[in-house]
């Protein structure tokens, strides 16, 4: 039975930010449970090659989850693993599910199919994308909330953080945070970098916003210092079986590093982190 490594701190403690200043972070050590990364779910695949590795059939995401009902691993939203790590309990039973853009097949064929087992997930919404040919409308981003899903932030448009200045990150971050708090009234969490690439310079923009939470895609990503505005994602790729899955998230849990507190005093200049797979 593939379980995460229970939680090694009792207590998290945040200190609100005043106006500009930043957040100060009180968090001891703690291992990620498996936090999976989708992006289509639908049962026509695309003819390119990066749309089918990014695209999974309904038929599939159904046996993934049953495979982790069958094995005690609790499907969960980030703001509930979240919440969890606040009340100092376990992760051990809790596998964390994100969707990744906001594609409308998401809210058609994913939803369902989480409710069906008792799931949650987060969907990290590209706020400029929304009402686009295949990606969901300001009424479905509504309806996730209604539905128990978790809504999370992944840029106004789709673009390498990394690769922008820092009022040109600001405008990305602060612009896709206010457009859900504004169009949906809805809290936010939690930040997804698109094509996983970010910065020093992101994370002291995460550090003045409401955002707790901040993942990158695969750990090649990741910077040597750990934190939680650093996590890591098991990437789920359209043509694995299911044997593949399982591999793949016992690996990830066997080669998981504890993420360090945040340490909020950090150089804005940084060090970009290598050249996605995926853009």
């Amino acid at each position: 039975m593939l379980c995460a490594v229970a939680l090694l701190c009792a207590t998290l403690t945040f200190a609100c930010p005043a106006s500009g200043t930043p957040r100060a972070h009180q968090l001891a050590s703690f291992d990620e449970p498996p936090v999976l990364m989708y992006h289509r779910v639908d049962v026509v695949m695309p003819r390119s090659s990066l749309g089918r590795a990014l695209s999974v059939t309904p038929d599939q995401l159904e046996a993934q989850l049953r495979y982790l009902q069958a094995h005690h691993l609790r499907g969960v939203s980030v703001s509930e693993f979240y919440d969890r790590m606040k009340r100092g309990q376990s992760t051990a039973d809790l596998a964390v599910i994100t969707f990744d853009d906001g594609y409308a097949d998401q809210f058609q064929y994913a939803v369902p199919l989480l409710q069906r087992f008792g799931d949650h997930a987060t969907f990290y919404i590209v706020t400029g994308m929304l009402g686009r040919p295949n990606h969901m409308t300001w009424r479905n981003v509504r309806a996730l909330a209604g539905e128990g899903m978790d809504v999370g932030a992944h840029g106004v448009m789709h673009v390498d953080l990394a690769s922008l200045t820092p009022a040109q990150q600001a405008f990305q971050i602060d612009g896709s945070i206010a457009a859900l708090q504004r169009n949906a009234n809805l809290g936010v969490v939690s930040y997804a970098y698109p094509s996983g690439r970010f910065n020093h310079t992101t994370e002291e923009i995460l550090e003045h916003t409401a955002v707790r939470l901040a993942f990158t895609t695969d750990p090649v990503y990741t910077r040597g210092h750990r934190d939680q505005f650093d996590l890591t994602r098991v990437r789920v790729k359209g043509g694995w079986s299911l044997a593949d899955f399982i591999s793949a998230l016992s690996y990830a849990e066997a080669h998981r590093p504890a993420v360090a507190p945040y340490d909020s005093v950090k150089s804005v200049s940084g060090i970009e982190v290598g050249k996605p797979k995926f853009e």
